[in-house]
C-alpha cells in the first residue's frame, strides 16, 4: 500500500482475481545463524493459462557475454565494480493492464529511511573545494599516480594536449601491449570526463585504436554421422575473451571453405551485436573503430572480398543469407 503497488478495490463483474500466498525465509550469515526473516507476497501465476489470463512473457535477464564485456571495461578504464540490490525492483514497474489479485491475509507498509552523509569533500577520487562565491573540482591526486602506473611521472609538461598537425595511423608491425593501450586510454578518459575538457580531443583521437578483435575456425565434416561441420569463434577485448561459441553447423558442406565461411558469418554476427552493444557504453569512444575478424582460410577470405558473381559458390549465398 505504501509503494502503491497494489490497491484495495471492488472486483469487476467477469474478472478472475488470482490468488497470492506469504513466501517466509530465513537469511543467514556467512557462519550459518540467522541474519533476519524475510517475508515475500508472491502470485499464484501458476493457475494463470497462457492465451487467455495473458499473452507475453519477458524477463530483463543480462547475457553472459554483456556481464563480461562491463567487466573487461571496468579493468580496462581502472574503475571498480560495484553491485547493488534494488529493494522490492519488480514492484516499480508500471503495469498498462489491470491486474486482480485476492487480498492477503495481512500486510505491514514499511516506512522509508533517509540518512544524511554529512557535507561531501571528496567523491570517487574527485577533490571538492569551495568558498563563499566557488566550488573547485580536482583530481591531482589521481592524475600523479595514473602517471607513476604508466611510468611517465618524469614527462616534460606541455601546455598543448596534442599537436593538431600529427597524422596518427595503426600499428602494422611492431608488437605492443594492446592490454596497457587500453587501460592508459581508460584512465585517461576518466580523468577527461570528471575534470579536463581540454584533452578531450586528444584522448578522443587515441582512443580510436583500442578495439575488439575476433577468430573464426570451422572444422569440415567433424561427424561421419550426419556429414556435419563445426564452427567456432572468439572475441577479444584488450587480451581477455569476452565472447565464444562452438557449434555443429546446421547444413551440410561440400568444401572446407564453406565451413570456415559459415564460422566467419556467427563470428562476424556477434562481433556486430557487440559493437552496437558498445554504442550504449558512453566511456567507449565514437565512433566505434571496425572489429577484425581473423580467419585462416585463404580462399574464404578471397570469396569475402571478391563481389565477382560465380555460378559454382551461388548456393553458399542463400546458405549465407539465411544463416
Amino acid at each position: 500500500m505504501g509503494s502503491q503497488t497494489w490497491i484495495l478495490d471492488d472486483l469487476p463483474l467477469g474478472s478472475k482475481p488470482t490468488g497470492c500466498k506469504w513466501i517466509f525465509k530465513k537469511k543467514k550469515k556467512v557462519d550459518g545463524t540467522i541474519d533476519k526473516f524475510k517475508a515475500k507476497l508472491a502470485a499464484k501465476g501458476f493457475t494463470q493459462k497462457q492465451g487467455i489470463d495473458y499473452f507475453d512473457t519477458y524477463a530483463p535477464v543480462a547475457r553472459i557475454v554483456t556481464i563480461r564485456l562491463l567487466i573487461s571495461l571496468t579493468f580496462i578504464y581502472n574503475l571498480v565494480v560495484h553491485q547493488m540490490d534494488v529493494k522490492t525492483t519488480f514492484l516499480y514497474g508500471e503495469l498498462e493492464e489491470e491486474v486482480h489479485m485476492e487480498q492477503p491475509e495481512g500486510f505491514v507498509a514499511p516506512g522509508q529511511e533517509h540518512k544524511d552523509m554529512g557535507v561531501a569533500d571528496v567523491i570517487l577520487g574527485i577533490k571538492i573545494t569551495r568558498d563563499e562565491s566557488t566550488i573547485a573540482l580536482s583530481q591531482s591526486h589521481y592524475i600523479e599516480n595514473v602517471l607513476k602506473k604508466f611510468d611517465l611521472f618524469n614527462c616534460i609538461p606541455t601546455s598543448i594536449p596534442m599537436d593538431p598537425h600529427i597524422q596518427l595511423v595503426s600499428n602494422a608491425g611492431r608488437k605492443i601491449d594492446q592490454l596497457k593501450y587500453a587501460s592508459l586510454i581508460g584512465c585517461l578518459m576518466y580523468i577527461m570526463t570528471c575534470t579536463r575538457p581540454d584533452i578531450a580531443h586528444a584522448v578522443g583521437k587515441l582512443s580510436r585504436y583500442t578495439i575488439l578483435e575476433g577468430y573464426s575456425d570451422a572444422s569440415w565434416i567433424t561427424s561421419l554421422e550426419d556429414h556435419a561441420s563445426t564452427s567456432g569463434w572468439t572475441i577479444i577485448l584488450g587480451e581477455g575473451v569476452i565472447s565464444w561459441g562452438s557449434k555443429k553447423e546446421t547444413c551440410i558442406t561440400d568444401s572446407t571453405m564453406a565451413a570456415e565461411f559459415i564460422a566467419l558469418v556467427a563470428a562476424s554476427k556477434e562481433a556486430e551485436w557487440l559493437r552496437n552493444l558498445l554504442y550504449d557504453v558512453h566511456l567507449w569512444p565514437k565512433p566505434i573503430s571496425p572489429i577484425f575478424i581473423r580467419c585462416d582460410s585463404k580462399a574464404t577470405l578471397e570469396k569475402t572480398y571478391n563481389q565477382v558473381y560465380n555460378g559454382k559458390s551461388r548456393h553458399k549465398d542463400i546458405v549465407m543469407s539465411d544463416n
